[in-house]
């Protein structure tokens, strides 16, 4: 069994010491969108509780996973279509 990477990350002011099989450079490259995104959200005009930041920030960020599945998707469809006619 592979040992864990331990990645120190800070989001909104606060150290989190995570376990992860991903490389240290993705980590921290998410935690600095995760920040930012908390920050924006907490320094806002309508400033939100770190709660309710969080809840929004992970809505955001799975809305922008959902899209890109969709995506993929149409591109592997539309590669599958060209593949067929091609192969006509």
């Amino acid at each position: 069994m592979e040992e864990k990477n331990r990645v120190s990350v800070l989001i909104s002011g606060r150290n989190y010491l995570l376990s992860t099989d991903e490389g240290e450079e993705l980590v921290l490259e998410a935690a600095s969108r995760v920040d930012a995104s908390m920050n924006s959200l907490l320094s806002g005009v309508h400033k939100k509780t770190p709660a309710q930041s969080a809840i929004l920030v992970a809505l955001s960020l799975a809305l922008d996973l959902i899209k890109a599945e969709k995506t993929e998707l149409d591109r592997n469809e539309k590669v599958q279509e060209i593949l067929s006619l091609v192969g006509e």
